[in-house]
């Protein structure tokens, strides 16, 4: 039992092609950021994202409807599977729900990706996270790469991937990366 739980068509072909449009059309894309800022060394500085918070889908109303009508029902089918496999869970972990902010993301080519070893848990301004999710919004030829345990997620659209954020899950994305390869990815942490 490796934690890692993939649940496919959580979201349609077009629930994730409004997605894509959606970022496509955002004049809000960054270059290499991470949730610790821009960090090349981390990820291609090419790679380009959309960081956003629920103040910020609070004044933008695609998003807004977006999150509302398909992202977080979808979250919620998935996380309820999750829970049902792992209900330790529920027991003595304090209150815990949805993170308030969200990335998407591009990568286009051989070189860009978030090609560093890292777990999503991994200092103090991020140790409240528990779980990480990540849908992935096109097929694409590469997808993740998990190290302890050893398992590789093909990026499948409208594929939501589940998995702790803690040490115990290092991953990068798969290089070289081959074509285009958007997704949406977040958090669930603890509430204090």
């Amino acid at each position: 039992m490796n934690h890692i739980e993939v649940y496919d068509n959580i979201l349609s072909k077009e629930e994730c092609n409004k997605l894509i449009k959606y970022f496509d059309d955002s004049p809000y894309k960054e270059k290499g950021l991470t949730a610790g800022g821009y960090r090349p060394d981390l990820k291609n500085g090419n790679c380009l994202s959309i960081w956003l918070s629920g103040e910020d889908c609070n004044v933008d109303s695609i998003m807004y409807n977006y999150l509302n009508e398909f992202i977080i029902p979808a979250l919620k089918k998935g996380l309820e599977d999750y829970k049902n496999k792992f209900p330790v869970l529920d027991l003595e972990t304090s209150s815990w729900s949805l993170h308030n902010s969200f990335n998407i993301q591009k990568f286009n080519g051989e070189t860009e990706g978030y090609f560093s070893m890292h777990y999503e848990a991994s200092s103090p301004k991020l140790c409240n996270r528990i779980l990480v999710w990540m849908i992935y919004l096109n097929n694409a030829k590469c997808g993740t790469r998990f190290y302890y345990p050893t398992r590789d997620v093909k990026a499948k659209q409208g594929r939501l991937v589940l998995w702790p954020a803690g040490w115990t899950h290092p991953h990068s994305g798969i290089l070289p990366n081959i074509g285009e390869k958007y997704m949406i990815t977040g958090w669930y942490s603890l509430v204090g």
